[in-house]
């Protein structure tokens, strides 16, 4: 069976090895699952358990027989490799192959199982970390798809990638996720001035997806990149980036900088077709000009995101065009 019938199917699927009750009550575990997915900070098994009782009018033994029967049922369809198992483990697209999703589903069956046989309490963003390091991917992509697979039990549907042209039109946006205080900054923010401008610590976001908007176009496989709406252009796809971590480090007289980037390329409907995580480290003594570190200013380390980006989604577009 091709994909493209497969997806449309998963819902279908999921309903007909399903009985009506236990329909109702997956649907209300699906959906305390995706809210909690979406959740910043720890949620615990015992609390969800008790919002599926609340919400279902069942007691707390049913509840967890119950959903140890509906985590048996998707267990076989992996034990079965059915077509409601290849159309799940394919939705990791272009980055996460179908034996890495296979294991990341099956951890996360495995710690469902713990969770609603026994009486401890498990941490779901624990859970999602160690799954994720079993299957071998980032904890951020590996909630990205198991909010993707609870969406698609919860609808019975998901949005498949588009056909995509080779030459693509991308819209780079951007977001500064990382507090600033001097107590991280140490040896840039020195003086009255840097304490009161710093904004330019703050959003290096706006001057990163600048960049990006002005190299990214030189890249094999990029037509063009807009960072808003255009009125004649309409992109293929829209790049993320959002820069989680921003710090300096300071030993002696020499400093260095250091970000952590999650970037993702996905279509404009939402399907993400990469995603990744950036460390890049600055050293801001030997690579800025003396003039600019002088003024604590912040121009090549920018320079030294966006390529960073640049070369990482470049590597990315090189294989999807060879493949």
């Amino acid at each position: 069976m091709k994909l493209r019938t497969i997806f449309p199917a998963i819902g279908l699927l999921l309903m007909c090895c399903l009985g009506a009750t236990a329909q109702d009550l997956r649907q209300v575990a699906l959906k305390i699952l995706l809210e909690n997915l979406a959740k910043s900070g720890s949620t615990f098994s015992r609390d969800m358990l008790a919002r599926a009782a609340t919400a279902s009018s069942l007691e707390d033994k049913t509840i967890r027989a119950d959903l140890q029967q509906l985590l048996d049922k998707l267990d076989d369809q992996r034990k079965g490799k059915t077509a409601l198992w290849k159309g799940l483990t394919a939705l990791g697209g272009d980055d996460v192959g179908p034996k890495k999703m296979d294991r990341l589903l099956r951890e996360f069956i495995d710690w469902g199982r713990k969770a609603t046989k026994s009486s401890g309490n498990y941490d779901l963003q624990l859970i999602i970390e160690r799954s994720a390091k079993k299957a071998k991917m980032p904890t951020h992509r590996a909630q990205e798809l198991l909010a993707l697979v609870a969406g698609l039990g919860l609808r019975g549907e998901v949005t498949t990638a588009p056909t995509l042209p080779e030459k693509l039109g991308i819209l780079v946006v951007g977001i500064s996720e990382y507090p600033v205080d001097g107590s991280r900054f140490p040896g840039m923010l020195r003086t009255e001035e840097d304490i009161n401008r710093q904004t330019r610590f703050r959003d290096i976001h706006l001057p990163v997806v600048a960049g990006l908007v002005a190299v990214l176009p030189e890249t094999e496989g990029v037509r063009w990149t807009i960072d808003g709406p255009h009125p004649r252009l309409k992109p293929d796809c829209v790049l993320h980036m959002s820069i989680t971590a921003f710090i300096s480090r300071q030993r002696r007289r020499d400093i260095t900088l250091h970000a952590t980037l999650r970037i993702s390329l996905g279509t404009v409907s939402g399907v993400r077709l990469y995603s990744t995580e950036l460390e890049v480290t600055y050293d801001y003594a030997l690579e800025m000009s003396d003039i600019l570190r002088s003024q604590r200013r912040l121009d090549g380390f920018f320079v030294k995101l966006s390529g960073a980006i640049r070369d990482d989604i470049a590597s990315y577009l090189k294989k999807r065009i060879g493949s």
